[in-house]
């Protein structure tokens, strides 16, 4: 690579950087405070990208005969450049935009809210979450006993199109298990679920209020006509995992997942019930 070229690269890097230095000083671009990989990584917009635009620019400009590289600016805003880096390593309090500094305060007090629909802020989150009452906790807790059987489901709690609460939620579904008990059923959010959610997902229906079972298309609603849905992996997920419809005396609930017709046939059995129709 000749210098000319490699002068050019240097530049686009340290132009790069300081666009997204200045936009996140100044408020422009406000989202990375919540997110795991910019915010709670030393500030590194404010932090990491100055010390790269520092480090890159004067040397780019020293390839493109533009200046000395033995030059006293070179040397200067290379030192600048390592200072940077000096705080993106130790990540004081005090640095950074008032703006900054009190969403910083709000999310370590528990105020403000990490941006879930950030993946890798949301898989943080659910994996390091302080410890809560899970779903399974409240479960053991006031139903107590083990399940016959136990099956992994997804919940279709709400509208399949509707906004996303954290980035690996599916639009209106609860991923957890379901629990078969002589007493009736048990639906308990996955621990990642309630981690990301910030709260337990249980569902519990009496055996008594249970009146019938039956599978349907995947996609389908409860009357097996396909709903709609938006997000990819809604849509992948629809297309091949059938789904099991629990009647009771107060309305349909619906489940995703495989057997489910082998599923249906168990609990009609179990709590001898009737197929029911659409």
């Amino acid at each position: 690579m000749s210098e000319s070229v490699m002068g050019l690269v240097l530049l686009l890097i340290a132009t790069v950087s300081a666009v997204g230095a200045v936009t996140a000083w100044t408020g422009v671009w406000r989202s990375w405070a919540r997110q795991f990989m910019f915010g709670a990584v030393g500030s590194m917009p404010i932090t990491l990208l100055p010390s790269v635009a520092l480090m890159t620019g004067p040397p780019g400009l020293s390839f493109l005969g533009a200046t000395n590289a033995d030059s006293t600016f070179v040397r200067l805003t290379f030192l600048v450049g390592v200072l940077f880096f000096v705080l993106f390593l130790w990540n004081p309090r005090w640095w950074g935009p008032r703006w900054y500094r009190e969403v910083r305060a709000g999310l370590e007090g528990g105020t403000i809210e990490a941006d879930l629909s950030d993946p890798a802020t949301a898989l943080v989150v659910g994996a390091f979450r302080p410890p809560q009452d899970t779903s399974s906790d409240v479960v053991n807790q006031h139903i107590g006993g083990e399940p016959i059987e136990t099956w992994p489901v997804t919940w279709i709690a709400g509208a399949e199109t509707a906004e996303k609460a954290h980035a690996f939620e599916r639009p209106g579904a609860v991923s957890g298990r379901l629990q078969l008990r002589r007493e009736g059923i048990v639906f308990a959010a996955s621990a990642m679920e309630d981690r990301i959610r910030g709260a337990a997902t249980v569902l519990q229906i009496a055996a008594h209020e249970l009146s019938g079972a039956r599978a349907v298309s995947p996609g389908a609603g409860p009357d097996g006509a396909r709903m709609a849905a938006r997000g990819l992996t809604s849509r992948l997920a629809r297309r091949v995992v059938p789904r099991l419809v629990i009647t009771t005396n107060d309305g349909a609930f619906l489940f995703e997942t495989y057997g489910a017709d082998e599923k249906a046939k168990r609990m009609l059995e179990l709590y001898e019930l009737e197929r029911s129709a659409p």
